[in-house]
């Protein structure tokens, strides 16, 4: 069986080739009448392989350059120059420069949309469909829409481009009525410049803020509790009996107002009491006892945002899990500033692990959803976003997340789950990275290369009669190196996506927008 792409390139080159022979033909012709045109060919020849533009336009540039030499150095000069152009491309030939032989080779930033183009109309054509716009861009490269199902990283330093990035996708997302959005909004950056009337603010904080419970939710407390509390790996006995001792809190509490009064104001005895029946009890009977102090400080700790969720005066009635399984298409802003971010931590983690709970159990949804996080390290770890990553397109969900290093990914999912999440994302935009070990990675992610090296010298003999000696090295290298990586300007980096296409060194374009919401109004 033969391979569709490759036999379609093959035809393409076939007819680069024959267009080029016939511009060379034409050229000769015209060289028997006027000989100092002869380079039109010569240079035909030599630029095609190089450029990969339409011979046409090589001969048109080579043409206009050669009769406003003409001009003003007349036929007889341009033959001495012919003489000198001719000479170099026999005493030159092209066997005497570098050569990638096989492996990842860099392109430009034109020639990626050119394929990119290419693979989006082969797609589309025989099924007689028409793409969906606004296309999301970035890094100045339109995407096809076959993309917008597989996941987005952004990788950078602060200030390397990574959040005007996404802002530039979300602005696009906005003008979709396909999509919907859920953030995670650093000093609610985002919500000021894409907040539309109707969409979905969570912060207890906040006047504007939905309310939010336990009861609200048609989870299982016990998948509550998970999401408040992250493993602790040295303390595991204490993180998992706390996610006990909530969901038990949960199944007998009906407010936000009761869970903080049970958790904060009841003695040791009167919670044993309370949980009189339950498997939490356990941890409050003999020698057990001992550790229900412990066992309750760690619940408490993850739950101190239970003293701005009593205060919140929306009714406690929003639930994410349904908002990920139903079509709502309001858009959902979570703003976590600095001053509060590790207290509602627990909180807005649980609040994306409800929503891909809900997202995941539903494959009939018209709209697709994106799930934005700008700093994946911000929050604890999503437990189903491994999942989303791998089954984004059978669900209709896709994933636009970014981080400095993927250090700040391991200390939460481990070496393992960060290597499956930035294996899961097809599209990554790489820029700044600072942390050598973080550079050394995305190096090997864009590829290595097997190239010839070609080394031209001349030696001296003590006659002073000089020879010229060429050598050639077949070595295998990284196609971007680390150190490239790392010494990138502000707001340039490289795009790599999993299709096949090549990666391309792109820069991205800042763009503003105008302000359409205060980021926060307090109570």
């Amino acid at each position: 069986m033969f391979d569709k792409e490759a036999t379609q390139f093959d035809a393409t080159g076939l007819i680069k080739i024959g267009i080029g022979l016939a511009a060379g033909l034409v050229a000769y012709q015209v060289a028997k009448f006027f000989g100092p045109l002869f380079p039109l060919l010569l240079i035909t020849a030599w630029w095609l392989p190089r450029r990969g533009e339409y011979p046409v336009k090589v001969a048109a540039i080579t043409t206009a350059i050669f009769l406003l030499l003409a001009a003003s150095l007349g036929w007889g000069g341009v033959w001495r120059l012919n003489l000198i152009v001719g000479a170099a491309f026999v005493l030159i030939p092209q066997v005497l420069t570098d050569k990638v032989l096989r492996g990842t080779t860099l392109a430009t930033a034109k020639e990626l949309q050119r394929q990119l183009v290419t693979k989006e109309t082969q797609l589309l054509k025989p099924q007689g469909k028409q793409p969906i716009t606004p296309k999301l861009e970035i890094g100045g490269i339109v995407l096809p829409n076959y993309l917008e199902n597989l996941s987005f990283g952004f990788f950078g330093a602060p200030g390397s481009g990574k959040s005007q990035s996404i802002l530039q996708v979300l602005h696009t997302l906005r003008q979709r009525e396909d999509w919907r959005v859920i953030v995670l909004d650093r000093n609610g950056e985002l919500m000021e410049k894409l907040y539309s009337e109707g969409d979905v603010i969570f912060n207890p904080r906040d006047a504007r803020s939905v309310g939010w419970s336990h009861r609200s939710e048609g989870a299982q407390f016990s998948t509550i509790a998970a999401g408040l509390i992250p493993d602790d790996p040295k303390e595991r006995f204490f993180s998992d009996a706390a996610k006990n001792l909530i969901a038990d809190v949960y199944e007998r509490t009906y407010s936000n107002t009761e869970v903080w009064e049970v958790l904060t104001r009841f003695s040791l005895e009167q919670l044993k009491d309370f949980l009189a029946g339950t498997v939490s009890m356990r941890y409050f009977e003999g020698e057990s006892g001992n550790t229900a102090g412990s066992v309750l400080a760690t619940a408490i700790n993850q739950l101190r945002f239970y003293q701005y969720l009593t205060k919140c005066p929306a009714p406690a009635d929003f639930s994410f899990s349904k908002w990920g399984r139903d079509d709502d298409d309001r858009w959902i802003f979570l703003p976590l500033f600095e001053d509060d971010a590790e207290a509602f931590k627990p909180l807005v983690t649980t609040c994306f692990e409800l929503m891909l709970r809900g997202l995941l159990s539903n494959e009939n949804r018209r709209l697709k959803t994106a799930l934005v996080i700008d700093e994946l390290g911000a929050l604890s770890q999503l437990k189903s976003l491994p999942r989303l990553l791998s089954e984004s397109r059978k669900f209709g969900g896709s994933a636009f997340i970014g981080t400095q290093t993927t250090a700040q990914m391991e200390e939460i999912y481990g070496e393992r789950g960060a290597r499956i999440i930035l294996q899961g994302v097809a599209t990554k935009l790489i820029l700044n990275i600072r942390d050598g070990a973080t550079a050394e990675q995305f190096s090997k992610m864009i590829g290595v290369q097997e190239r010839i090296d070609v080394t031209v010298s001349k030696n001296y003999s003590q006659n002073n009669d000089g020879g010229i000696s060429q050598s050639e090295q077949i070595r295998e290298t990284a196609a971007v190196l680390p150190s490239e990586l790392q010494n990138l300007p502000p707001l340039e980096g490289y795009l790599c996506i999993a299709d096949g296409s090549s990666p391309a060194r792109v820069r991205v374009t800042p763009k503003s927008y105008p302000t359409r919401n205060d980021r926060f109004e307090p109570l």
